[in-house]
Formats: C-alpha cells, sequence, structure tokens
C-alpha cells in the first residue's frame, strides 16, 4: 500500500488543472483558501461561450424551465458558479415549484461550499419529485457514445449524500446512498454510487456493511464512463493493485477521484499517516471543482492542524 500511496504522489504532482483567472475567486475552501474560477482554454473556451449564447438565445425565445436550466448549466460549465448560483435563483422566481432548477443549483452550491444551502436545495428537490416518474437528465458533456447515464432523482439523491460526506455525517450519507443506489439504472451510476456508500459506511464504522455492499461489484460491469470509480471498488475488493489504480491515465478530475478512493481504503485501513499525506496532495494538485478533491479538503478541514 506504501508503494500505492507514493505512485499517486507523483501522478498527481503531474497533474494540473485548465487556466485560472487570478481575480475571479469563485469559493473559499473548507480550509479557509480562495478558490478562483477554473477556466477552459483555447477552442473549448469558444465552444463553451457559442454554447452558452446559444442557451441564453433558447431562453429568450422560450422562457421555459428547461430552457432555464441550461444557461446555469452552460455558466458552470465555463466555470461561473456563482453566477450560475445567481441565474437559479432568479429562475426560481418565474418556477418556484422547480425540482430540476434546485437540483443544478444544489449542485453547485456544493461546488462552492455551500453545504448547507446544498441540502436544502437538494433535499427540497427530493421533496418535490420523489412521487413522480423518474427521467433520464440530457449530458453537458456526453461520453464517447453520446449516451445519458444519470437520471434526475438519483442526481438529486447523489448530490444530496454528498452534501451530507463533506459535512462529516457518513450516516446519513450512507443512508441516502443506498435510496440512489436503489434507483441506478445502469452500472455506470451503481459503481458511482457504491464508491461513495462504501466509503460512508467504512467511515461510519460499519466495516461488514461496506463489505457486503462490495458483494454488488463484478469484474466486468457495462460500465461506459465512470472507470475510475469501478477500479477503486476493483481495488477494494482485493482484483486491482494499488499500482494498476492510474493504469489509464485520466485527466485530473478523475485522479482525484482515485486518489481519493484510494486515501480513504488506506486511512480505513489503518495507515492514517500516508492516507493525510496523499490528501494533501490531492488538495494541492488536483481541480477544487473534483469532488475527490472536495472529500480530502473536507477531511483534512476536520482535523487540528
Amino acid at each position: 500500500m506504501v508503494r500505492g500511496l507514493a505512485v499517486f504522489a507523483l501522478a498527481l504532482a503531474a497533474c494540473r488543472s485548465a487556466a485560472v483567472a487570478p481575480s475571479d475567486v469563485e469559493a473559499t475552501s473548507q480550509r479557509g483558501v480562495e478558490l478562483q474560477r477554473i477556466a477552459p482554454e483555447g477552442e473549448r473556451l469558444a465552444q463553451l461561450e457559442a454554447e452558452l449564447a446559444a442557451a441564453r438565445e433558447r431562453w429568450g425565445r422560450e422562457g421555459s424551465e428547461q430552457a432555464a436550466v441550461w444557461v446555469g448549466r452552460r455558466l458552470a460549465y465555463l466555470g461561473r458558479y456563482r453566477a450560475s448560483i445567481d441565474w437559479y435563483t432568479r429562475r426560481l422566481l418565474d418556477f418556484p415549484d422547480s425540482f430540476r432548477l434546485r437540483r443544478h443549483r444544489g449542485h453547485r452550491f456544493i461546488s462552492v461550499r455551500a453545504l448547507e444551502a446544498a441540502t436544502a436545495d437538494l433535499a427540497e428537490a427530493w421533496a418535490l419529485c420523489a412521487h413522480l416518474p423518474d427521467e433520464v437528465e440530457p449530458d453537458g458533456a456526453p461520453n464517447r457514445y453520446g449516451i445519458p447515464r444519470g437520471t434526475t432523482q438519483t442526481s438529486i439523491l447523489y448530490h444530496l449524500a454528498l452534501a451530507a460526506y463533506l459535512r462529516g455525517e457518513f450516516s446519513e450519507a450512507a443512508r441516502v446512498w443506498r435510496e440512489c443506489l436503489a434507483r441506478c439504472p445502469n452500472d455506470d451510476m451503481r459503481v458511482a454510487t457504491l464508491n461513495w456508500l462504501v466509503h460512508a459506511l467504512r467511515r461510519d464504522g460499519r466495516e461488514a456493511q461496506a463489505r457486503a455492499a462490495l458483494e454488488g461489484v463484478g469484474r466486468e460491469m457495462a460500465v461506459i464512463e465512470n472507470f475510475a470509480y469501478h477500479r477503486i471498488l476493483l481495488l477494494q475488493r482485493g482484483w486491482l493493485s494499488t499500482d494498476d489504480l492510474l493504469a489509464e491515465g485520466e485527466d485530473g478530475v478523475q485522479n482525484a477521484t482515485a486518489a481519493y478512493g484510494l486515501a480513504n481504503w488506506s486511512l480505513c485501513n489503518g495507515n492514517e499517516q500516508g492516507a493525510l499525506a496523499l490528501m494533501e496532495r490531492i488538495v494541492a494538485s488536483t481541480p477544487w471543482n473534483a469532488f475527490g478533491h472536495m472529500a480530502a479538503e473536507a477531511d483534512l478541514a476536520r482535523r487540528p492542524r
């Protein structure tokens, strides 16, 4: 395990996020550090700005709830989380009962570390839609097959549980992720949800339940985008070595996902020093909008410095 942690430290040292706009502070970390906007560059920036312009044009033409959702999503893809939250807040005046707007605003409240606001939004979104039929949620950044994997209800529950986890409420996080797991329509959502469920159970001291949850993981699953989550689960089942965890060479967000999985697994297996050192590396070297980064940051913030 020690060698595996060292491999991750080297991999993360080479990891860099997109360009940072120095004057654009989007959030403050749970350790009190200002987090500056992560902005795309070049052709990607031009594409995203064109998509935002098209979303705004659609909103002006339709004025629909779905059009409102997409303006906020396009703002967030440009790293403009505060603007996205402000947009959703204003549009909730137009659509006060919209669970979709609350789902997306809740997600962006997580991005800026406003966890209580995120919990309130996502809990209300769930209350508004739990009795309705679920629906596939379109992707803003489609996978290579162009097949959306998430649904509105699983996205709400997934992020609601994440907000609880980041606040250190592991029992509540596990409860909500179990509810999410029961509704997952495909293996991509299953491995993502199982990954965090196992983390939450282990941090809550329920090792036997964590091992039982891992029984739902197979070597071969129909995963087409959440490969890092699947590999973390394979590692915990004993079917993958730490040296192989980053074998496919993901980007910064995926590296943060995999590295936090290894760090939390190491922590729960008694290697506190190595786990905390890896968490420090995650916070120093991966994009701050990645969930793995947020989880490492939250864990470190709860410990005396």
